[in-house]
């Protein structure tokens, strides 16, 4: 009895350690992979940002809504700007008058034409009076008038320097009159759709208020993961992948990119891997969305994707080239 229970043991022992070194030839791969496949792949937003007020004020326009393509730089909302642009109106004026007073040369040349005139006389009234012919008082006098016409050409001159300065610093406070103007326009920093709208026209706003969350749709981020034993990273790095959606009735739709990241850090012996893919248009919507699940297939046969200039893609989803 006690032999049998022995053999059956052993024989149980057997089995399991044959059970593992199947399972651990079955987990690595051929010498020469062709390729990896990620079964369960999430796609994330590359850019996503919220658009804040940069002043305070009352929105007075918001001109677009959820779902509403947008441009870089284009201008989304409006907070009431009368104040600010009557302000810039006030610096422009101040800055040309201080324009004018720097380029009028009339004042300086009058002095000037007092001094040579002031100097003339001095010099008739100084060679009269060695003559006899004027006294000490017209002479102090007519010294008096050329000391007093240089100090007017010298305070003349100094007038025009300081009209120069004060024109500078016109400019500058045009300039800082013209940023307050365009920091009441809330505008759009990518190209990208609304995802959502956190404002209202007539809505009181403080600087830094989120006004809206805007994406990029058209170029979208796959994260997966692989095992670290099966794969190092320089082997992944721009490797073109496969990513394959799939849709309603078992259709599927297939979107091809490169690893663009391979992560830094193992955790749960797993590297992350990022392929950044293009999106596209069909029947007026974008086909692959933020959240969805994906299956992504690294080609590691293929060779590793150069670093080319992004080519940026329409409201139609083809390339603009």
């Amino acid at each position: 009895m006690k032999t049998s229970s022995s053999l059956l043991a052993t024989l149980l022992l057997l089995l399991c350690c044959g059970s593992l070194l199947m399972g651990q030839q079955e987990s690595v791969p051929t010498a020469n992979p062709k390729s990896v496949e990620l079964p369960s792949c999430v796609v994330v937003l590359i850019e996503d940002i919220d658009v804040p007020a940069l002043e305070s004020g009352q929105l007075s326009n918001v001109f677009v809504k959820e779902g509403d393509a947008v441009k870089k730089g284009q201008t989304v909302a409006q907070l009431d700007d009368r104040i600010a642009s009557r302000l810039k109106e006030e610096s422009q004026k101040k800055y040309e008058s201080s324009k004018l007073r720097a380029a009028d040369e009339n004042e300086v040349k009058a002095a000037d034409a007092r001094v040579k005139l002031a100097m003339e006389e001095f010099a008739k009234t100084r060679d009269l009076r060695a003559k006899g012919s004027k006294s000490d008082f017209e002479f102090k006098r007519a010294k008096y008038s050329m000391e007093s016409s240089q100090f007017d050409l010298l305070a003349a001159e100094t007038a025009r320097q300081i009209a120069a300065a004060d024109a500078q610093a016109g400019a500058i406070r045009v300039d800082a009159a013209s940023d307050s103007v365009a920091r009441h326009k809330v505008t759009s920093k990518i190209d990208g759709l609304i995802f959502e709208r956190f404002r209202d026209e007539g809505e009181w706003v403080t600087a830094g208020d989120k006004i809206m969350r805007i994406a990029r749709i058209d170029r979208l981020r796959v994260q997966g993961h692989v095992k670290s034993s099966l794969f190092d990273p320089h082997e992944l790095v721009r490797r073109p992948v496969t990513v394959t959606l799939q849709l309603a009735r078992g259709r599927t739709a297939e979107f091809n990119g490169h690893i663009t990241f391979v992560g830094i850090e193992k955790r749960g012996g797993r590297h992350s891997v990022w392929a950044e893919v293009n999106n596209r248009i069909e029947n007026q919507r974008w086909v692959l969305q933020p959240g969805s699940e994906v299956e992504m297939k690294i080609h590691l046969d293929r060779a590793p994707v150069a670093t080319v200039p992004e080519i940026p893609l329409n409201r139609q989803g083809t390339t603009t080239r």
